[in-house]
């Protein structure tokens, strides 16, 4: 339903189709968290004819220099007390995005939903550098886990799931102590001898990288070490124990509980021991990773817990607790696709595009109903109105002289310039346009080329003022095109109206024909359309055989002069 143009960002369109829905919260309804994530692309370039750009390349910030995207950072919303979810935007990179392009993506989408009246009361995030980063930038810290945006207070959690992966890492890495007892020691101990317990590889205990998607700290853990462990339960083994017990549970609470919670006393008792738990544990050596988890395990355990008092003062008795999981679901919005973890998907960016916008077509469609039928259905009938009304509104950049039925160029090989280009064009013109002066400039044409058989192939034009004179023959008006179109193939990749650029810039040139209607603008719309699709191919395969250095610069083309 929704054919909004195809756009990374925070864009308006997105957010006009958001208000129209936002409009019809209540109270109840308004508080939400933001979450953020990034996830890797499978890189790829697709031209979307409908909306004349290129999909899946992205500037440097650096260089300046174009590159294939292979990240995509994603924010969604969600609904503290009532059950709503809501992609919000997506950003393209081309390499993980830094701290400070995070913090202002996360700004950027604060202000877009307070503007429309949402309480975003909490932002949730990965762990890694980059996140961690972006915290700083914001002050956050342990022991002041908030930060001020868009006017109001948000609080700031990691994903308890990637929080899990960096303390068990630790603990491998560094002594741990508890009241104490050095409880990481007791575990590795333990890993090495019961294997099936822990996460280990080869028998041994090993370190979880960010593909490690089942719960480490389960209640198989402190029961483990109880069964198994020494008969006498050593001081270490009891205060481990009470250690992989206290993380569990708040584990379970924040990765597993679907249901709204209510603060009663057992649900509270998680977070109050978890706690005053990390307040106590401690690395032995000074390691700074370790020190580090600690720290965001505080300010996370710290934040659930200022996030129920900050929703019980406004008069609400029960919330859903944050989590990734908003994400996980995101392949059922993949047609034909099997489920898989949001994380291993690998899409193309034309597929992921795909995706977000079937995903926040379904989402802004669901309606929660919180009055009676009779007025439900008629709000439901003014809200589906104002959505059609915003979503059919014309594209744009869409321009209808753009689309063309000669695509029988893709299973053309040419070469550019080339003869066998000059007359695949002439022909298509001819189709367009065969008067007696028409047919009569294509003999003259053929005549000049046999008798003019020297190669013809690297022939490039760099100057401006050269390319613009008047050019007598169709291969110099053909050269002139694809010394154009290399000059500009840069930009033209990530303007928003990719064919509609490179055709007026090939515009800008002349032939020197004796028809004065020779379809001049039918032959620069069709090479443009045929010299963008055999260049995103070939560079599709430089970018196959490449790693992630692979840039798009200004010297690729001129590299490929005789490889099409």
């Amino acid at each position: 339903m929704v054919r909004a143009a195809i756009q990374p960002g925070v864009t308006k369109t997105w957010m006009n189709l958001l208000k129209i829905k936002v409009d019809t919260f209540n109270d109840y309804q308004r508080p939400c968290v933001l979450y953020v994530d990034e996830v890797p692309l499978k890189p790829k370039i697709f031209y979307n004819i409908t909306y004349d750009k290129v999909i899946g390349v992205v500037i440097d910030s650096a260089t300046g220099d174009v590159a294939p995207a292979r990240y995509v950072t994603v924010v969604m919303a969600q609904g503290v007390c009532a059950p709503w979810r809501q992609p919000i935007a997506y950003h393209f990179n081309g390499s993980r995005c830094n701290g400070v392009r995070l913090k202002r993506i996360v700004t950027d989408s604060l202000h877009k939903l307070t503007d429309m009246n949402l309480k975003v009361m909490a932002l949730m995030c990965g762990t890694d550098a980059n996140y961690v980063q972006m915290a700083q930038m914001l002050g956050v810290s342990a022991d002041k886990p908030q930060f001020w945006a868009a006017g109001r207070q948000a609080h700031f959690l990691f994903d308890v799931q990637r929080l899990s992966q960096d303390l068990w890492n630790a603990f491998l890495t560094v002594k741990i102590r508890l009241n104490d007892c050095v409880i990481s020691q007791y575990v590795k101990a333990q890993a090495e001898q019961y294997p099936h317990l822990f996460p280990t590889k080869n028998s041994k205990a090993c370190k979880v990288g960010r593909n490690y998607r089942k719960r480490i700290f389960t209640d198989k853990l402190p029961g483990g070490i109880y069964t198994y462990g020494d008969k006498i339960h050593s001081r270490d083994s009891i205060c481990t124990n009470k250690f992989l017990t206290i993380v569990d549970n708040f584990s379970t609470l924040m990765l597993d509980k679907t249901d709204m919670f209510h603060g009663y006393a057992d649900e509270r008792d998680p977070i109050d021991a978890c706690f005053d738990l990390f307040n106590k544990i401690q690395p032995v050596d000074k390691d700074i990773d370790a020190s580090v988890c600690i720290r965001r395990w505080k300010a996370t355990v710290r934040s659930i817990a200022n996030l129920w008092e900050e929703i019980r003062g406004l008069g609400f008795a029960r919330m859903y607790i944050p989590s990734m999981r908003c994400f996980s679901e995101f392949s059922q919005h993949l047609p034909g696709k099997e489920k898989q973890d949001f994380y291993d998907l690998r899409l193309t960016p034309i597929q992921f595009t795909r995706a977000f916008i079937n995903c926040f077509t379904k989402e802004l469609l669901k309606t929660e109903r919180t009055c009676s039928d009779e007025k439900m259905s008629e709000n439901d009938t003014i809200f589906y109105a104002k959505l059609l009304e915003a979503a059919n509104l014309p594209q744009t950049n869409k321009d209808d002289n753009l689309f063309t039925d000669d695509i029988d160029y893709r299973s053309v090989e040419f070469h550019f310039p080339s003869d066998l280009l000059c007359e695949y064009l002439l022909n298509k013109c001819l189709r367009q346009h065969s008067c007696p002066l028409c047919v009569n400039y294509i003999a003259i044409h053929r005549t000049y080329m046999l008798q003019n058989p020297e190669p013809r192939g690297d022939r490039f034009i760099e100057t401006l003022e050269i390319l613009h004179k008047p050019h007598k023959t169709f291969f110099g008006f053909v050269a002139g095109m694809d010394s154009t179109f290399k000059l500009s193939f840069k930009s033209a990749i990530v303007h928003n109206c990719t064919v509609k650029y490179l055709t007026g810039l090939l515009r800008k040139l002349s032939l020197v024909h004796p028809c004065l209607k020779f379809p001049f603008k039918y032959v620069t719309k069709l090479y443009a359309r045929l010299r963008l699709y055999h260049t995103l191919k070939y560079v599709d395969d430089k970018i196959k055989r490449s790693d992630e250095s692979f840039q798009i610069n200004d010297g690729l083309l001129m590299e490929a002069r005789d490889t099409f």
